[in-house]
């Protein structure tokens, strides 16, 4: 369990992370703090495998560990005008 100041932390990274997508010049360095954000959160246990996705589920948000921000990511590509 992550402890409250890590989660603190992790949320206001998200916040970073927000305002670097709404800006209008093309940024995406907020990708690189994904996995810091997960780790602080406790999103994610390093070295550990994930029993509760399997292999096929590659489609959704939880597999990519993109689901408390997939919305996040929406905007992301909408500002890039990609259809990824």
């Amino acid at each position: 369990m992550a402890c409250v100041v890590c989660r603190k932390i992790g949320r206001a990274l998200l916040g970073v992370m927000i305002e670097t997508v709404d800006r209008p010049v093309i940024d995406y360095w907020w990708i690189f703090a994904v996995p810091l954000y997960h780790l602080l959160t406790d999103t994610v246990k390093p070295f550990s495998r994930s029993s509760k996705h399997s292999s096929t589920s590659h489609r959704k948000p939880d597999w990519w560990g993109i689901a408390d921000f997939d919305l996040l990511v929406e905007r992301f590509k909408k500002n890039q005008g990609a259809d990824m």
